[in-house]
């Protein structure tokens, strides 16, 4: 069995009519209710214990989007390699893939989304715009979600980009410093 155990800030409504504004919730899978301590040190962890033993994840995540501007036409419009290029960019990142969909609009369009174990990094296109929204998010520290965006940026060549970097999950969302070269965050 499986019991996860989460630190929680501002929850209206937790489970049923339960309304608590923060503290520990610890449930497993057969659990119907979830119980509270709100006696919480307010760190942003969760745990997972299986078999006595406890695993601490960081709810700490980057977040970085892109809008991309003066992309061609042919590239946007091209759905195998967009997918490619995600993939590469997941691997360049150091994520885990898990999946990847694709799916073609009519008259044009693409949209990409590659799943990771750390979170996601995706692609929508309007082609006749020569636009692309970009993003990439990771949770943990592991995975830096600008490699994979600045991988991505060298394979699209914008002519024109506006990056924008959040830190999530430690409270309030969090506008990261950027460069737009480098794109460090």
């Amino acid at each position: 069995m499986i019991v996860f155990i989460c630190y929680f800030e501002d929850v209206h409504e937790l489970v049923g009519s339960q309304i608590h504004s923060k503290g520990w919730i610890e449930f497993d899978e057969t659990s119907p209710k979830v119980e509270v301590d709100l006696s919480g040190s307010g760190s942003h962890h969760f745990f997972a214990r299986k078999g006595g033993r406890k695993v601490e994840y960081s709810t700490f995540g980057r977040h970085v989007v892109v809008d991309a501007w003066g992309i061609p036409y042919q590239l946007l419009n091209n759905r195998e390699e967009l997918e490619k290029l995600l993939l590469k960019a997941a691997q360049e990142s150091g994520a885990t893939i898990i999946s990847s969909q694709s799916k073609d609009f009519e008259p044009q369009g693409v949209s990409v989304l590659v799943m990771l174990s750390e979170s996601h990094i995706s692609i929508h296109t309007y082609p006749e715009k020569g636009f692309a929204a970009l993003d990439c998010y990771t949770c943990g520290h592991t995975v830096d979600p600008s490699a994979a965006i600045q991988y991505m940026l060298e394979q699209l060549q914008p002519t024109q980009t506006q990056v924008k970097a959040l830190q999530r999950g430690t409270g309030s969302i969090k506008l990261m410093k950027t460069e737009e070269k480098g794109l460090l965050v």
